[in-house]
């Protein structure tokens, strides 16, 4: 399954924007709501927004994509089929194998959580032939979401497209800011109200 996954997603970063077709808005709204998917996502502004799908065997991807001032944005989304139950690393360790592919190398690669649900997720920031590109993998249940960013020279880890990534939201999934294990949920400890002089 995890070589299909690669095998898709090498397939559709070749050709997808050539096998694309306009959504029926030709004008996107500032979010983007994709209802089949259960997600959605600030595309740039008045950017037209293409979708296509692709079939490989009992997977079918499902992807959303732009091109704005020569940078591309993509989300990507499939589901797994029922019963199948990889564990979130694999699939990870396997998109990212296949992203990479031969002269390609990781800059940057971090696990994290995502949302209020606590989706395992990864951010992963690939160089390849001179282009860099930016991506978070989420795996929501049995559906796999990929959103990718990249475009000329250092656009990937611009502020641009780091709001793009960080727009994205499943529907009902609550909060969509990441949190990586770097981060604290403790508390803070509560401050001891003074007492008054009276009561001393």
């Amino acid at each position: 399954m995890v070589r299909v996954l690669m095998s898709m997603v090498v397939l559709g970063l070749a050709v997808g924007f050539v096998q694309a077709r306009p959504d029926d808005d030709d004008d996107a709204p500032p979010k983007y709501k994709n209802k089949e998917g259960k997600y959605s996502v600030a595309f740039p502004p008045k950017a037209k927004v293409k979708t296509t799908s692709m079939e490989n065997g009992p997977v079918t991807m499902y992807m959303a994509q732009c091109e704005y001032k020569g940078n591309q944005y993509v989300v990507m989304y499939l589901d797994f089929p029922e019963g199948v139950e990889i564990p979130s690393k694999q699939i990870f360790d396997g998109f990212q194998k296949g992203v990479t592919g031969d002269g390609g190398k990781v800059i940057k690669s971090k696990d994290m959580t995502f949302s209020a649900k606590k989706y395992p997720a990864r951010d992963l920031l690939v160089e390849k032939n001179g282009t860099k590109v930016m991506t978070r993998m989420i795996l929501a249940g049995s559906r796999l979401y990929v959103v990718l960013v990249g475009g000329d020279e250092d656009f990937a880890t611009s502020a641009e497209a780091k709001k793009f990534v960080d727009s994205f939201e499943i529907a009902g999934a609550g909060s969509s800011k990441p949190k990586t294990d770097d981060d604290d949920d403790t508390p803070p400890p509560k401050k001891k109200k003074p007492k008054d002089k009276d009561d001393q």
